[in-house]
């Protein structure tokens, strides 16, 4: 009583089978006037519905013309199913239906379209009725249309399919169109700019004279350099070797031996001159002929003197001859040297000259070299995005005509027999749905009255379970029997929480009156009374006297002996067979006890007198003196009656016990029913029933919970 437990977690409002049983002339009724109108419906409106349907084939992978393409492929089995969806919903979009409207000229009029129904409402309409369904575990999303006329609604279906699969085959490759323009307006960029640097590399070729340029070799003018250096090497080298010849044979360089070797040189020219060597063989000749006439003859002849002088003419001749003839090749051969040293001198002079010239435009060269090898590499860039411009062009140009996702499986055939619809298949429809109606309806009665009907529902209210729920009063002996018994356990806990507690004065209050607070507490201290102890019940409701407390005139009530601080004893009706002992509150004008100061001292002298006080108060909402008598009690327990009080009621009662603070605080269920499908209390009762029965008690089988 004093922790309060956690709260549960249903309310318990929800009892259907105890709402139509209820309510069930409610429920007849709602399904009669729905039965009944729904006939009338089916007779009015009752016509057949056929239906056309066309299924469109959704491949998982794209049917490609020339290559594939990352961008057209599902990464999983996922992605591709909401392809899927994402093309069931875009069959009936209304660009898609506005369009095959329109498709079918002045014939949608015929066939769709109302007379005064504009073009939007119409696509509208059709969008609404068009439904489209991607098949479980398969490829196929089916396009159907249902209709009482069942004129033209194949090419209804079949033109919305049309128009679908062209924009579909658009928006396959997305923005294709946009892309090409965008590629194509780039294209041409690239080719412009191609053109300018060719231009530019054609002006730099003609400066440079080269025709080709070639990145990672030598530059032609590198080349030449090179070329030119290994040509001056070439010559000075040529230099040294005819200055070295030269200084071979000068004797103004050599001396004596430069002048031998010019000599030597001379003489091994001149002893290969044919001139001489055809002089020497014809003096040789005639030597012979001469010598071979002086055979035999002496010295001293005349003949031999003469042919002796001849001979050394003919020697002196070739001696003379092979002498001019040595110093005309020595003189060639030195002039031949110096020609020479000359010549290669001025060969080096012009290749150092010319080197020289090309070293200080080398700088130069290379400069525009390189700009013109820039300007090549830019040009390979160029052609190479271009090309790569031109194979996506290509591809979104040659797949936009790919067969692609999407393709028609089966178009819509014109109907032949109704799929649905006639009257007597629309009444029963009606007639069932007048029965869920009328079930709704009575369970909605009771789901929207704000009345407080089960002790769940309470305790989801107040946070904490009853004390103890009682049950409505019956004639039934079963639900007498457990009346006394629940009666029997709450004074049990009463007094269990006097022995341990402490409890001696206890506060009743009601959410309203007729909650049956009062009833509770005489029963309560009559049972109290049976166990033993002295109970004292004092009225304190001012608002509704019970008259079970009512005295005769001359015997006073609380109100007087609080004014006039008489004795208590003096205002106790002795209590009989059926009632406590008891004080009445007597009668007031104010509507609220007066001089509360004396109501501790009345309590306390009334605690020296009797084991318990009880003490029957107003509705905690209603009397401010309920907070306070709550405020100076042990404990104070709250009466809620099921079917009467409200939810608000209840609400407010326990934020009125919140702020009064007392001690200890209890809920006390009455009124309760035994719903419809027994539960834990028509358990209870079937047993008590048996027990009855068992004993022989006339009427046990009579008063059944409803």
């Amino acid at each position: 009583m004093s922790t309060p437990p956690a709260q549960p977690t249903s309310s318990g409002a929800f009892q259907p089978l105890d709402s139509i049983w209820n309510h069930k002339l409610l429920v007849v009724l709602v399904a009669f006037i729905v039965a009944i109108g729904g006939t009338y419906v089916a007779y009015i409106k009752g016509t057949a519905v056929y239906r056309v349907t066309a299924v469109i084939y959704v491949a998982p992978r794209f049917a490609n013309i020339l290559e594939d393409s990352k961008e057209l492929e599902f990464q999983s089995f996922t992605q591709f199913q909401q392809f899927m969806k994402q093309q069931a919903r875009t069959i009936n979009r209304y660009d898609i239906v506005l369009e095959a409207l329109a498709r079918l000229g002045d014939r949608r009029f015929d066939l769709w379209q109302e007379p005064d129904e504009s073009d939007r409402e119409a696509a509208e309409r059709l969008q609404q009725q068009l439904q489209v369904r991607d098949v479980r575990d398969t490829y196929l999303i089916t396009v159907s249309l249902e209709s009482e006329n069942a004129n033209g609604l194949d090419e209804i279906v079949n033109s919305v399919v049309k128009v679908y699969l062209e924009k579909a085959k658009r928006e396959e490759i997305y923005a294709g169109e946009d892309r090409i323009e965008v590629l194509s307006a780039r294209r041409e960029a690239h080719v412009l700019r191609i053109q300018a640097l060719t231009k530019r590399r054609g002006e730099l070729a003609q400066t440079l004279g080269v025709t080709t340029f070639v990145e990672g070799a030598l530059n032609p003018y590198d080349t030449l350099l090179i070329e030119s250096t290994s040509a001056l090497f070439q010559a000075e080298r040529a230099r040294i070797s005819a200055d070295a010849e030269l200084a071979t044979y000068d004797a103004a360089t050599g001396g004596e031996a430069a002048r031998m070797a010019l000599s030597a040189a001379g003489s091994e020219l001149a002893s290969k001159d044919p001139g001489l060597n055809s002089l020497k063989a014809n003096l040789y000749k005639r030597r012979s002929e001469v010598l071979e006439q002086t055979t035999g003859l002496t010295e001293n002849h005349p003949v031999r003197r003469i042919a002796q002088r001849e001979l050394d003419d003919l020697e002196r001749e070739v001696t003379s001859a092979s002498a001019q003839l040595i110093a005309e090749k020595s003189a060639m051969l030195l002039e031949e040297r110096r020609a020479r040293v000359r010549e290669r001198a001025a060969v080096e002079e012009v290749l150092r000259a010319q080197l020289r010239g090309q070293q200080e435009q080398a700088a130069w060269f290379a400069t525009h070299y390189n700009d013109a090898l820039d300007v090549s590499n830019e040009i390979a860039r160029e052609r190479k995005a271009l090309d790569a411009i031109d194979d996506r062009v290509e591809f979104l140009e040659i797949e936009a005509s790919a067969p692609g996702f999407i393709r028609v499986s089966t178009w819509a055939m014109p109907p032949i027999l109704p799929v649905s619809g006639g009257r007597t298949k629309l009444a029963v429809i009606f007639a069932a749905l007048g029965g869920i109606l009328g079930l709704v309806a009575a369970i909605a009665v009771d789901l929207l009255d704000r009345r407080v009907q089960t002790s769940r529902q309470v305790q989801s209210l107040v946070g904490f379970p009853p004390l103890a729920a009682f049950l409505e009063p019956s004639s039934d002996p079963a639900h007498r029997a457990l009346l006394a018994d629940q009666m029997r356990r709450l004074a049990l806990a009463l007094r269990r929480e006097r022995d341990a507690n402490g409890v001696r004065r206890l506060l009743v209050t009601a959410v309203r009156h007729g909650c049956g607070a009062t009833t509770i507490v005489l029963e309560l201290a009559c049972e109290l009374e049976r166990q033993g102890l002295s109970v004292l019940v004092v009225e304190a409701n001012l608002f509704v006297t019970d008259p079970r407390y009512r005295t005769t005139p001359e015997r006073p009530g609380l109100l007087d002996i609080l004014e006039d601080d008489l004795e208590p004893a003096a205002a106790i009706v002795p209590g009989d067979a059926t009632l406590p002992d008891r004080i009445g509150t007597g009668e007031s004008e104010e509507g609220q006890l007066s001089e509360c100061r004396h109501l501790q001292g009345f309590l306390e002298r009334l605690d020296a007198d009797y084991d318990m006080v009880l003490i029957d108060a107003a509705p905690i909402r209603l009397s401010a003196d309920t907070e306070y008598l709550a405020g100076i009690c042990d404990a104070t327990w709250l009466v809620v009656r099921a079917r009467l009080a409200q939810i608000g009621e209840v609400k407010g009662s326990v934020a009125r016990l919140e702020k009064a603070a007392p001690p200890a605080v209890g809920l006390i269920m009455t009124g309760l029913t035994v719903f419809l499908g027994g539960g834990y209390y028509g358990q209870i009762l079937k047993e008590y029933r048996k027990a009855i029965v068992a004993k022989g008690h006339p009427g046990a089988e009579r008063d059944t919970p409803r």
